[in-house]
């Protein structure tokens, strides 16, 4: 394990400072240890009051960590005052060690959380030992004494940052440039200049996202990478925590940097309960093979309504599921976009009743609509026969339509949802619950009604 140090202030909401920097620390491997520089009242929006910690805190602290520690990686925030701007000087001389520094000269509404005395000692004593600085537009206007509005000069002023301060690599953070359709960055490299564009994310101003690149930028380089690919992967890390960041109803979102990894948890845990699904539907091969529809069925999964998007984040089984020789039978395995109808039901499912994430379909009998409610399931239902013509002919938007058709004015999400079918199209039911495995239960019960049925009848 790799240790890392932070040295930043604490913010109370966890999606900005020491607490964000640790959480990234840790998610790409790096262990944290933390320094608190600053402790602070806040909302997203507001910095209400900044406290400065007693510098002796700040001195022992660190002396007891890199004396018991093998530090890899040192990422450097807000640090309040210029005693401690000072203590952590005297410290990073005998670090041999990546240094990042994130000149958090104000915060994002506009508070000052350096004073002259402490940027004097960061310009000074700090800057030049950094191996690189992450300054925004308006820090890097700060540091170059340059006024910013290109990207141009964005790289004028990256390079004038590096040679006044003896810095090999400044990094600039093009976000608060004019409204574009991308974001543009750009990396000093020992006189190279690269530039790193990606599309701007239509979502309000997300907290901390300075925090999450300068913190993934010390973990990659702590892991050995150079600093052009180090960049571009922590790059990666903030579209992920903006894309996905939590909206909690202020004018800037909350962080979610471990969206990194959850979502690829979140697509194994989704493959993974299908497969169950599927396992327990072959074992129950005797009492649903008379429900599969002649134009076969499928079973479908999608990821939590925080990560959906659109078809691709629903998962489902190529080919379908069909029945042989009284088996279940299936040739695929499932795999993320396989089923354009059952994903299509499901998202528009979830507009309504977001925890509800899984779907099978099995043919209709009027039958199997009176068995399960008698089950005591929550029965839909919406008729093809009304669709309106401009919505038949366009592809994928009678499934929508048919959904939000049957459970708009429903308070609580329905088991199941059929139709009568209409010229073409085969009538039938499907069947709606949080996980397929849920479902799959649910199918069992009916066929295993629906058995005893056809047994009495014969």
């Amino acid at each position: 394990m790799k240790f890392g140090l932070v040295i930043a202030g604490y913010d109370p909401t966890s999606s900005a400072g020491v607490v964000l920097d640790a959480l990234t620390f840790r998610m790409l491997g790096i262990y944290p240890l933390t320094v608190v520089t600053t402790l602070t009242v806040q909302t997203p929006n507001k910095v209400q009051r900044v406290v400065t910690v007693d510098p002796q805190y700040v001195d022992e602290t660190l002396d007891t960590l890199t004396r018991h520690f093998k530090v890899e990686a040192v990422k450097i925030g807000v640090l309040g005052s210029a005693e401690i701007a000072n203590v952590v000087a005297n410290y990073i001389e005998n670090i041999e060690a990546p240094i990042v520094l994130d000149p958090v000269i104000r915060a994002g509404d506009g508070t000052l959380l350096t004073d002259p005395a402490t940027l004097k000692v960061i310009e000074d004593r700090i800057l030049p030992r950094c191996t690189v600085v992450t300054p925004n537009i308006h820090e890097a206007e700060i540091l170059a004494e340059l006024e910013i509005r290109t990207v141009d000069d964005m790289k004028h002023a990256a390079e004038t940052i590096a040679k006044k301060y003896g810095i090999e690599h400044v990094l600039i953070k093009g976000g608060h440039l004019p409204q574009g359709e991308f974001i543009m960055d750009v990396l000093y490299d020992r006189g190279n200049v690269y530039v790193f564009s990606s599309r701007r994310i239509n979502t309000k101003d997300v907290h901390g996202t300075g925090c999450v690149l300068s913190s993934a930028l010390a973990a990659f380089l702590a892991q050995g990478y150079d600093v052009p690919s180090a960049v571009r992967e922590a790059r990666k890390i903030v579209e992920h925590n903006i894309a996905f960041s939590i909206d909690v109803g202020y004018e800037r979102n909350l962080s979610n940097v471990f969206s990194y990894i959850d979502l690829e948890l979140e697509r194994c845990r989704v493959i993974r309960k299908l497969k169950e699904a599927l396992e327990i539907l072959e074992a129950s091969s005797q009492y649903v093979v008379d429900l599969i529809p002649e134009v076969r069925s499928n079973i479908a999964y999608a990821l939590p309504a925080t990560y959906v998007r659109g078809l691709e984040d629903v998962a489902g089984v190529p080919g379908r599921i069909t029945a042989i020789d009284k088996k279940i039978v299936y040739f695929s395995e499932p795999k993320f976009g396989a089923s354009k109808h059952l994903g299509r039901a499901i998202l528009t499912m979830m507009k309504y009743f977001p925890s509800i994430r899984a779907c099978m379909n099995i043919k209709y009998e009027p039958e199997l609509v009176e068995i399960a409610k008698k089950l005591g399931f929550r029965v839909a239902f919406f008729d093809r026969r009304e669709e309106p013509e401009e919505i038949k002919h366009v592809e994928g938007r009678t499934m929508q339509w048919g959904i939000e058709r049957a459970v708009r004015e429903l308070k609580e999400p329905p088991d199941i949802v059929y139709d009568l079918g209409d010229w073409g199209k085969e009538p039938q039911i499907r069947v709606f619950g949080k996980d397929p495995v849920e479902v799959v239960y649910k199918v069992i019960r009916l066929g295993i009604e629906y058995l005893k049925l056809k047994e009495r009848q014969i």
